[in-house]
């Protein structure tokens, strides 16, 4: 039997494929509910996110390059970059999943659990085949580095950051200790 099945884990009905030997024949034909129960399994399976370069996020670009008002510029790259993420987030408001935030804290631009399913959803009912694969433009390797250099920088100063408010916390905790030691002292 074969079945196809989500993360949650929900189960298709089983296909159940016989398959006798016949002399000569190499090869079996799936019967039609194999194939479209192959044709309705999930293809976005796990976070998609900005920096990323995946197979699924290929597809992900080809999916909301159908939709001009979403993905005006179709870049089908494979690499999630600012487009692809502005991209998701006109998806995200269009469908009610989120219509604000930033990706850490409401998944805004993020490929995360329910803008998955939802495009797993809508997927289901497009073959590969309506595809546009004309709209392929490759990017060049320096501006995925461009892009990679950007993320870099910003993380580089989200830590810097983090060390000055750690530095001015620890400061503000010894002058603390420093009183309660002399409280202490003086009683």
């Amino acid at each position: 039997a074969i079945y196809s099945y989500d993360k949650k884990p929900n189960y298709s009905q089983p296909v159940i494929v016989l398959a006798q030997p016949e002399a000569g024949k190499t090869s079996i034909e799936l019967p039609k509910a194999v194939e479209e129960a192959k044709e309705t399994a999930p293809v976005f399976t796990k976070l998609l996110y900005y920096g990323m370069k995946d197979e699924q996020v290929r597809k992900l670009q080809e999916f909301l390059s159908q939709d001009k008002d979403i993905y005006p510029e179709a870049l089908i790259t494979s690499y999630y970059g600012k487009l692809t993420q502005k991209a998701v987030q006109r998806f995200q408001k269009k469908y009610s999943i989120v219509t604000s935030g930033t990706p850490e804290t409401t998944g805004y631009g993020l490929a995360g659990p329910r803008t998955r399913e939802k495009l797993n959803e809508l997927y289901s009912g497009i073959s590969n085949s309506q595809f546009l694969i004309s709209n392929q433009i490759p990017i060049s390797k320096p501006q995925i580095s461009k892009d990679k250099e950007i993320l870099i920088q910003q993380v580089k100063e989200m830590i810097k950051q983090l060390q000055e408010k750690l530095a001015e916390l620890l400061s503000e905790l010894i002058q603390i200790l420093q009183q309660q030691l002399q409280q202490k002292l003086g009683q």
